[in-house]
């Protein structure tokens, strides 16, 4: 007998239709697809293997959006993603 992990359909909220489609385009090996729902757009996934592989997407997709975060929706669970937290360097500390 075999164990097979569970899928997970994934939800991500856009701020706009641009940024829906590059997250699609981001996320193309998945299968994705952007839906406008009342004025609100959202990248919706099937049978995802990896959640964490999409939040690790989404953050960098922020970034290049310059969006501070979104909401995603992993099964029934939300999950807040923000942007990757930029480290300190010593430029930072030196005036």
């Amino acid at each position: 007998m075999t164990l097979h992990e569970r899928l997970h359909d994934v939800v991500v909220e856009a701020p706009d239709g641009p940024a829906a489609l590059a997250l699609e385009h981001r996320l193309e090996h998945l299968r994705p697809v952007a839906i406008s729902r009342d004025n609100a757009w959202v990248v919706e996934l099937d049978a995802v293997d990896s959640p964490a592989e999409v939040e690790d997407a989404v953050r960098l997709w922020l970034t290049d959006i310059g969006s501070a975060s979104t909401l995603m929706r992993v099964d029934e669970r939300l999950v807040r993603v923000r942007q990757p937290q930029r480290r300190a360097t010593h430029a930072d500390f030196v005036g």
